[in-house]
């Protein structure tokens, strides 16, 4: 299994009715992924033809699991895909355009004063720097979560 990429394919000789089961013992049942406190390992909903998951663990909110399962003759796949979760792209945007936003405001209203380049490369820095440990996060627990899954599919 490589753990850089965003899609994983397990398979298993776990029959898909034991899967489900297995996952949905483990899963904290929700229609709307948000995080919350409980003994489960994820959190979700497990449906017939696949599943929508996040890691119960303290970042696992982070990382959105999607899965579907196929029946492979005795063996079982599962195909899992992951992003990171809606919510932090959105507040990612949100803090960007507030950060963008401070020296073009500042501009404007005093048009007389020189633009502020270093503040934009700050910014600049900022923002990349922001990327990198969001991106960081994600990547440690994507591969956290994929492991999990994996315990608990391949047994």
């Amino acid at each position: 299994m490589k753990l850089s990429a965003n899609r994983f394919i397990l398979t298993t000789p776990v029959r898909l009715p034991e899967i489900k089961e297995t996952l949905r013992r483990n899963t904290l049942t929700r229609k709307v992924l948000i995080k919350e406190k409980t003994d489960k390992l994820f959190i979700g909903k497990i449906e017939d033809d696949g599943f929508y998951l996040v890691s119960a663990a303290p970042k696992g909110i982070l990382c959105t699991l999607k899965g579907s399962f196929e029946a492979e003759g005795k063996d079982t796949r599962v195909e899992i895909q992951t992003k990171i979760h809606k919510a932090f792209i959105a507040l990612f945007v949100c803090w960007l355009v507030f950060i963008i936003a401070i020296p073009t405001v500042t501009y404007i209203l005093h048009p007389g004063m020189a633009f502020p380049y270093t503040q934009l490369g700050l910014i600049v820095v900022a923002i990349i720097v922001a990327w990198c440990l969001l991106y960081f996060v994600y990547t440690r627990t994507r591969d956290k979560s994929i492991k999990e899954l994996e315990t608990l599919i391949i047994q």
